[in-house]
């Protein structure tokens, strides 16, 4: 059964996710699943970030221009919203991270989605 959080996020927001985004989310008892944290060093990428993202109940998705820049975030974002299409299930979380247009794919779903741009001390 599929439990804790899975953040979804581009490297260029490795910093913040790291030193604010995850030290808030354990302490309120998550468990998150990470990349750095589950990769295993000589297997095929997208096997295991398949894996880790299947592995949560819930996907953080971390938007910035980055984010959506990257065929790995998109694609991402669209395997948690596939399994949760509609946002009907409470079950993916947008966080607007960097000001940039919100995806269709999210904006169309009229999803809430936290806005952390004023976060600047990371």
């Amino acid at each position: 059964m599929a439990d804790g959080i899975f953040v979804s996020y581009s490297h260029r927001q490795g910093e913040w996710v790291w030193d604010r985004l995850l030290p808030v989310l354990e302490a309120g008892g998550a468990t998150v699943h990470i990349d750095r944290e589950r990769f295993t060093a000589g297997k095929a990428v997208l096997p295991q970030m398949d894996a880790v993202q299947d592995a949560a109940a819930i996907s953080l998705l971390v938007l910035s221009p980055e984010y959506l820049g990257s065929d790995y975030c998109r694609r991402e974002m669209l395997r948690a919203l596939a399994s949760h299409p509609g946002f009907r299930s409470g079950r993916v979380i947008p966080v607007l991270r960097v000001a940039c247009p919100l995806p269709v794919e999210i904006a169309a779903g009229e999803a809430l989605h936290a806005s952390l741009l004023q976060d600047n001390n990371a």
